[in-house]
Formats: C-alpha cells, structure tokens, sequence
C-alpha cells in the first residue's frame, strides 16, 4: 500500500504541474485537476485490490502447524499448572513440558 501511495502523491505532483497548461484549451484548471486526480485516486485503488487478491491468491495457510502449536501449548500450561503446585521451577531448567527449551523461553515466558 505504501508503494502504491507514494506512486499517486507522484503522479498527483505531476498532475498539478502541468495542469495550468489546461487554461489554454479553455477549460477550468480546478476542475479538470478534480477530474484528473478522481481518476488517478480510482486507479490507486484498482491497484491495490489487484495486488491484494494476487497475495491472495498465492498464499497458503498451514492449519495443522497452527493447531499443533495451540495443543502443545495447551499442554504445556496443563503441565506447568501441575508442576508449579508441587514446586517451583527454575527459569533456566528443561521445561517439564518436553519441548526440550528452557523453560523461561517456553511455558515460563514473560507476557
């Protein structure tokens, strides 16, 4: 979105330096720079939905990646729950969850 942004503040800069030249065919400066730049905004916007559904349109989602991670983090917590009442664990242990990470960067994470 930002290129396409940038591109229109571009074209309307250009626009506006060779509107004046539009007085010598008659017709309203102002009103034509309206039209004109009407017209670029829907182009900006044309393009950006383009772009959008051809991201779209390539992109894949990884479900199973996903639910994996939520039930091992499910069961890590349940793990941790049961863990901490019988005592407590160093951040820098094995965490008891089996992830084979230290447990300040898995189940002991800071929010």
């Amino acid at each position: 979105i930002d290129y396409y942004w940038r591109d229109h503040l571009t074209r309307l800069d250009q626009l506006k330096q060779g509107i004046h030249l539009r007085g010598y065919a008659q017709k309203d400066p102002k009103q034509e720079y309206k039209s004109e730049s009407f017209n670029l905004f829907s182009v900006l916007l044309d393009n950006i939905k383009n772009d959008i559904a051809k991201t779209l349109l390539v992109m894949t989602i990884n479900l199973d990646d996903d639910i994996n991670k939520l039930n091992h983090h499910q069961q890590s917590t349940n793990n941790h729950q049961q863990q901490q009442s019988t005592d407590m664990i160093s951040r820098n242990s094995l965490c008891p969850c089996g992830s084979q990470k230290k447990y300040k960067h898995c189940c002991g994470k800071l929010q």
